[in-house]
């Protein structure tokens, strides 16, 4: 079973395939090809995406109008039920949930 964090990199390397999110710069990588070869290769380093709430919790506020063009499935924390006393009669389960993410360049900090 993949993480949410492993879930929100594939969703990531996904977009960007498709052309929807671009990186913020690249990098270079000396890998060896079949051949025992070293090779130079450019690896994106692509933004960081959270949801809304997310990035309010680190203190940034998704401005007005924008959209969200980034939707991953990832792993949702379930209720358990309550009885009026506070005491939980089922377990908190967790499902899988379709999520809207944001970028950086769709962020402001919050002052």
């Amino acid at each position: 079973m993949a993480t949410n964090r492993e879930l929100i990199e594939e969703g990531k390397w996904f977009y960007y395939q498709q052309g929807i999110l671009k990186p913020k710069r690249f990098t270079q990588m000396e890998i060896y090809n079949a051949d025992g070869e070293p090779e130079i290769k450019e690896i994106p380093i692509l933004p960081e995406i959270h949801t809304y709430k997310h990035w309010e919790s680190l203190g940034y506020k998704v401005r007005k109008g924008e959209k969200s063009y980034i939707r991953i499935t990832i792993w949702k924390h379930g209720k358990g039920k309550e009885t009026e006393d506070g005491e939980i009669l089922k377990r908190a389960t967790m499902f899988l949930k379709e999520s809207c993410f944001f970028t950086e360049d769709q962020v402001d900090k919050i002052h």
